[in-house]
């Protein structure tokens, strides 16, 4: 049996789970907000009778694509050696539970700060003309906009702050696969425009 490197989960295995969870959770959404409950889903939305149209969307697509494509998969190429020396792989022992939850834990506030000062930086008057303003065409929220931005902004505000905390604390390749989906959903929640009952406010 086939055992794949280190490298190759690196690089691909990440991408790819990137790939999954972004799309399939914004595929979700749309059908949900399109589709299958268009009227009942106003009762969640936060702008009750705003919606973005079909065009934006796809422009939105392609520029989501392209980033993903263009950017995060060159990113992870490039970084995937910085991964290796500091031991952040999937062939050495797992961490035991609490200390995944305890790095888990610890990234929220990692990203935090790191999100922070990067979209604060953004919004300077020099940048935010030729960068950030992209972000904010949305004035609507949809999910896909997470990753509407400029290259820039996509390495500095969007990917940065999330690899940061796995960078800092060497974790395992796994716990960063789960700090990402965890980063990922929460991101493309909030961009999503809705407010849901119960334990999910909490997430979303």
């Amino acid at each position: 049996m086939t055992t794949l490197s280190d490298p190759v989960l690196i690089i691909f295995g990440t991408f790819i789970l990137h790939q999954v969870i972004f799309w399939i959770h914004n595929a979700i959404l749309l059908l949900f907000t399109y589709v299958i409950y268009p009227d009942r889903s106003k009762k969640y939305k936060i702008q009750k009778d705003v919606y973005v149209d079909w065009k934006s969307i796809k422009e939105c697509t392609k520029t989501v694509i392209i980033n993903q494509i263009f950017v995060l998969f060159p990113a992870l190429v490039i970084t995937c050696p910085l991964f290796m020396h500091l031991n952040i792989r999937w062939h050495i022992p797992i961490p035991p539970w609490y200390r995944i939850l305890f790095e888990l834990f610890c990234f929220l506030g990692v990203t935090e700060i790191f999100f922070y000062y990067s979209h604060l930086a953004l919004h300077f008057s020099s940048v935010y003309e030729y960068i950030h303003k992209k972000h904010h065409r949305f004035r609507a929220p949809i999910g896909m906009a997470a990753e509407y931005a400029h290259p820039i902004e996509f390495i500095v505000s969007n990917i940065t702050p999330v690899i940061a905390g796995p960078l800092l604390f060497q974790s395992h390749l796994l716990t960063t696969w789960l700090w990402l989906v965890i980063a990922l959903t929460g991101t493309v929640n909030h961009h999503s425009g809705y407010k849901l009952p119960g334990i999910w406010k909490w997430i979303i």
